[in-house]
């Protein structure tokens, strides 16, 4: 399909993500006009930044949660492998809810097919990373 930026959209990672678009992109506007009708005195930036420690803090949280499973003795290997997917599915949560936020506060009206390939941009960068480690 000419002019489409994400070719397979029958792969399931692409299911996965809009699916996620559709269940979180109500709830993430939602979230930035709470946080700007409870913190009237930020400006956009800081509103961001307040958006992606919070994104970050989740992602640690579920990072040290896989890492003290892959420590468990036997089981824990079997364990971390078998939540790989439930992994991403957070994470690609995540990624879709904080640009959906990011989008909001900086007042950019995004469309799904551009939102679903900034989520596939930015789930390379943090998949990438892992395989490069």
């Amino acid at each position: 399909m000419k002019g489409n930026l994400v070719k397979d959209e029958n792969g399931w990672l692409v299911k996965v993500i809009n699916w996620v678009i559709d269940k979180t992109f109500d709830n993430a506007i939602e979230y930035v006009e709470d946080l700007k009708r409870d913190n009237p005195k930020m400006n956009q930036d800081e509103l961001a930044d307040e958006c992606i420690n919070d994104d970050a803090l989740w992602a640690g949280v579920v990072g040290v949660g896989m890492g003290a499973l892959q420590s468990i003795p036997g089981i824990g290997q079997a364990v971390a492998v078998a939540s790989i997917a439930p992994e991403v599915a957070y994470l690609t949560k995540l990624q879709v809810e904080g640009i959906i936020k990011i989008a909001v506060i900086y007042d950019r009206k995004i469309s799904k097919e551009k939102l679903r390939y900034l989520v596939l941009t930015c789930l390379t960068i943090y998949l990438g990373g892992d395989f490069l480690k």
